[in-house]
């Protein structure tokens, strides 16, 4: 996976281009330490959008890129006969993006990788996060 990201399609959003930069150094890596000990890995995204992206596969959003780094260590693990399955929660507070949110997932489908929204606020929502 490029790990490269171009920081002029980030213009105004700095905070963006930090979150993807970490996503693409570190989620893997996190997944297939924590792959080698447990067997079901949940990921959530307290802040999901997805905002301002424009394409239909949201290629350049948080949402894909831990999709795909899911997708990719569960392949990798799969390899070293770990059976793991990955459970994303992405939370978005405005409806707009939410209803885009919501229907990007529930056109998702990749073995091994559930992934489901939430409408609101991640505070308000704890509860609900800590106990899928």
């Amino acid at each position: 996976m490029d790990k490269t990201l171009n920081l002029d399609h980030y213009e105004g959003k700095s905070q963006t281009f930090i979150k993807h930069t970490l996503l693409k150094a570190y989620l893997k890596r996190l997944f297939m330490i924590i792959g080698q000990h447990e067997s079901i890995i949940r990921y959530v995204d307290c802040f999901a959008g997805p905002w301002q992206e424009v394409r239909d596969d949201l290629e350049a959003t948080s949402i894909a890129i831990s999709l795909k780094i899911m997708k990719e260590c569960r392949e990798s693990l799969l390899k070293q006969n770990k059976d793991v399955h990955f459970k994303a929660l992405y939370i978005e507070k405005k409806k707009t993006f939410f209803d885009r949110l919501k229907s990007f997932l529930e056109n998702y489908a990749t073995e091994g990788v559930e992934a489901a929204p939430l409408h609101g606020e991640f505070f308000p929502l704890r509860e609900e996060i800590r106990n899928p």
